[in-house]
């Protein structure tokens, strides 16, 4: 009963309190879970399906918030081979999940038609906040059976170490050919990683977790 108090307290207060990226999203609803499959240009014959969840701030806002993500099964040989010849695993998921971000807002941007032109007063604005500092859950979800043995399947879990914030933002226009203009930046939490409480537990079943890792800048 402890483990299942302890894995139910990481799933309520995984995204808080760095939930509101645009600053306008108050008492906004988010969405229901989506998913959303990703071809990754870095790992050919990869899709990345990723679970997100988000909520339009208006006038012209949205904010997301990456839930979890999935190499699709049977995964590919540039994944397993990244993985596997990681210095450090965590920077290595860090740096992948927000190239998923980029994609994923450019994703969206596909369905979106309010987009206003550059040099005009309003911009679309899509915010992902996050922990000023985190650490990856390697979860376990299953398995599958192939001719050479059984392979774990896994998701790809992040966990705030400690409160503090910061946020990544993707400002977008329309430039005069037409298509949109998208300008990336990101504001420092405050806080050290070493100096931040106690961060939640990892999800039930995780086999890897990585350790407290800065998060509050580009790629």
């Amino acid at each position: 009963s402890d483990v299942l108090s302890e894995d139910l307290r990481t799933e309520t207060r995984a995204g808080e309190p760095c939930d509101d990226a645009n600053l306008q999203c108050n008492n906004v609803p988010w969405s229901a879970d989506k998913i959303v499959n990703l071809l990754h240009p870095d790992y050919p014959g990869c899709t990345f399906q990723v679970k997100y969840i988000e909520r339009i701030c208006l006038p012209n806002g949205y904010d997301l918030q990456i839930k979890e993500w999935i190499v699709v099964w049977p995964g590919c040989q540039a994944w397993d081979n990244a993985i596997n010849n990681a210095t450090d695993v965590g920077l290595l998921l860090q740096k992948t999940e927000k190239q998923l971000m980029n994609m994923l807002v450019n994703n969206i941007l596909k369905n979106v038609t309010n987009i206003n032109p550059c040099g005009g007063p309003n911009t679309t604005l899509f915010g992902f906040s996050m922990g000023a500092c985190i650490k990856y859950c390697i979860v376990q979800t299953g398995t599958q059976t192939t001719p050479s043995g059984e392979i774990i399947q896994v998701k790809y879990v992040k966990l705030p170490c400690g409160e503090a914030c910061c946020r990544t933002t993707y400002e977008v226009c329309i430039n005069p050919s037409g298509e949109p203009t998208i300008h990336q930046s990101w504001s420092q939490g405050t806080g050290n990683c070493n100096a931040q409480s106690s961060s939640l537990p990892c999800p039930l079943n995780t086999i890897v977790s990585t350790g407290c890792i800065p998060n509050c800048q580009g790629i």
